[in-house]
């Protein structure tokens, strides 16, 4: 009809096909229907609109009447365009970090890591994810460790760990770590935010100088 034409010719151009689709799917199978589409107003600018409707069908199962809502809802789909964006920036800041960042939830696992995570692990993006420190503590420095770990991650405080761990090339690199609790909006505990720097350079010129220290003093 002249007034669907109409109806049509506002949404954008690269949705109209979606959406008469879905409109096509609705009259022919489907009893309710939800879609999310950009309209173009006569001044050029684009509105998001959320339609719903019910389909209403007859004994035969026919399509009689078609009932719903269209909501604009372009606030909500801007407010969740700024935060993909804002999550772009975050990973490609992250990223391009020469330490080991992650984000933590409240039981412990990971729900982001960095590339250079990524790199230290190898093997991928989820396997970073998903590793079990316990596999890459040196055996020497795991308990002690573990123990450190569960307590500063009890206190929902700052903490500082050390030790070494087994690198993708089964290299072993000491590190440095840096956790700092998150909160939610609401102000609970989000889990941790952590940093981790590679100070193997930095331990081994420490028990350098600490072995020339020993060698003066039995020379003295």
């Amino acid at each position: 009809t002249r007034a669907d034409d109409d109806l049509l010719a506002a949404v954008h151009p690269d949705d109209r096909q979606r959406l008469t689709d879905t409109n096509a799917r609705a009259i022919k199978h489907e009893k309710v229907y939800s879609i999310d589409y950009r309209s173009v107003g006569a001044d050029g600018q684009e509105r998001w609109i959320h339609a719903r409707g019910q389909v209403h069908r007859d004994h035969a199962g026919r399509a009689r009447r078609l009932v719903g809502y269209n909501l604009d809802v372009t606030d909500r789909h801007r407010a969740a365009e700024q935060i993909r964006e804002s999550e772009a920036r975050f990973r490609a800041l992250a990223d391009s970090a020469p330490a080991l960042l992650w984000v933590s939830m409240p039981g412990g696992a990971r729900e982001f890591v960095n590339a250079a995570y990524v790199d230290f692990v190898g093997d991928g993006y989820d396997a970073a994810l998903h590793l079990d420190w316990r596999t890459r503590l040196h055996p020497e420095d795991l308990n002690r460790v573990l123990r450190e770990q569960m307590a500063g991650e009890a206190s929902r405080k700052p903490f500082v760990l050390e030790a070494r761990y087994r690198r993708a090339d089964k290299e072993w690199r000491w590190l440095r770590s840096f956790s700092q609790p998150r909160l939610s909006p609401q102000g609970e505990f989000a889990g941790f935010a952590g940093i981790a720097f590679d100070v193997t350079e930095a331990k081994q010129v420490e028990a350098d100088l600490q072995r020339l220290n020993d060698l003066l003093t039995e020379r003295v």
